[in-house]
């Protein structure tokens, strides 16, 4: 015998729009208010280095992290940040503050 769900599917109106982000470290998406945004900066006249923009208001492309050293060590040795910027840059100055 086959049956038919007559259950309720939300439609893309229902639904909130949560923005969602992918961790560079892990791969998990979560939504934004879970990770840590990361921007370049110029530092030294050309050369550009990866910062947290904790209050995301620095312009430009952006990488999202989990907060915490096991996403940040994953994303330092895959070279995660070259590859999200589309650039070579500086990650000494992504230190975790404990």
């Amino acid at each position: 015998m086959l049956t038919i769900s007559t259950t309720h599917h939300e439609t893309s109106a229902e639904v909130s729009a949560v923005p969602m982000r992918t961790c560079v470290g892990c791969r998990a998406t979560e939504p934004v208010q879970v990770l840590t945004r990361v921007a370049l900066q110029t530092v030294e006249g050309s050369t550009t280095a990866a910062v947290f923009d904790e209050q995301r208001t620095l312009g430009g492309r952006g990488a999202w992290i989990h907060p915490g050293k096991d996403c940040l060590d994953k994303a330092l040795k895959k070279g995660a940040f070259n590859r999200a910027f589309r650039t070579r840059v500086t990650t000494d100055q992504l230190v975790i503050k404990t």
